[in-house]
């Protein structure tokens, strides 16, 4: 029973790390036009949040050199 109890909850956890390195840029652009739409954007909460923030030009779109931002900000 134990051992049950490891591989389930060692799956819960691979599942949580992979959902949450699941928004690189190539991800959340899921028409692969080289843009975010606060559409797409949309499957990452804490995204939204600062999509208008990250859009420096306000055209509602986020290019990776504005989505590179966030990783900036972490480092900060």
């Amino acid at each position: 029973m134990n051992k049950y109890l490891i591989l389930a909850l060692g799956l819960c956890l691979a599942h949580n790390v992979a959902l949450a390195s699941d928004t690189s840029f190539d991800t959340l652009d899921t028409n692969a036009d080289g843009l975010i739409t606060s559409g797409e954007a949309e499957v990452d909460p804490s995204l939204v949040e600062v999509f208008g923030d990250l859009d420096v030009n306000g055209d509602g779109f986020l290019t990776l050199a504005e989505y590179s931002a966030i990783e900036t900000d972490e480092e900060s």
